[in-house]
């Protein structure tokens, strides 16, 4: 375990979590004006930013001795899950503790895509490697701001990242892919095709 969290630097996730909560209480508000085909055409920092803790999070899971945890009796990739469950669970707690000092709808936002792009990052590190995750991901999120926006509190489903924070279907999306995430990360074990690059 304590060779895990150093190889992991199974602190960085969380911390990058808190400050991406500490940054948007701030700025999470402020929109980026963005290209769009729809109706919008501003995108708040507040959806943005969490794509910083989905990214420590692919930086911490992809440090892995091959050797080490293939041998090791401990499935040590479950530890990678439970990573992943306590950085979405400190964002979530920060935001919905400032949310409650501060109820600010832009706070709902980021703890909802904390979780939700830490379940895509687990999910398309088994289905095209953790290496390529955060780029995929980033693309997603360009794409929904472009083609996704929407005035209201319901947008289109497949762009639950740019939602208002009163949509309920989005919170409900983002918990469901943890979920799909987590069955997918109990049911197999890593392998070294996924795209992980060994620590040299």
């Amino acid at each position: 375990m304590t060779y895990w969290f150093k190889e992991r630097v199974a602190w960085l996730p969380p911390a990058a979590a808190l400050v991406v909560v500490v940054v948007c209480m701030a700025i999470g508000g402020v929109a980026l004006p963005v290209p769009s085909l729809g109706v919008g055409a501003a995108v708040p920092f507040a959806v943005m930013l969490p794509i910083g803790s989905a990214i420590a999070l692919a930086v911490s899971i992809q440090r892995k001795d091959y050797e080490w945890e293939m041998s090791a009796a401990r499935r040590v990739h479950l530890y990678d899950l439970g990573l992943a469950v306590v950085t979405c669970l400190v964002g979530g707690a920060a935001a919905l503790g400032t949310w409650l000092v501060d109820p600010d709808g832009a706070l709902v936002i980021v703890g909802r895509n904390i979780v939700g792009f830490a379940a895509v990052v687990l999910i398309l590190a088994r289905l095209v490697g953790v290496v390529a995750a955060p780029a995929i991901l980033a693309t997603y999120l360009v794409l929904c701001a472009v083609a996704g926006g929407s005035r209201d509190d319901h947008g289109p489903l497949w762009s639950w990242p740019v939602s208002q924070s009163g949509d309920v279907a989005a919170l409900v999306i983002a918990l469901g892919l943890m979920v799909i995430a987590a069955i997918l990360w109990v049911a197999s074990p890593p392998r070294r095709e996924y795209g992980v690059l060994p620590i040299s």
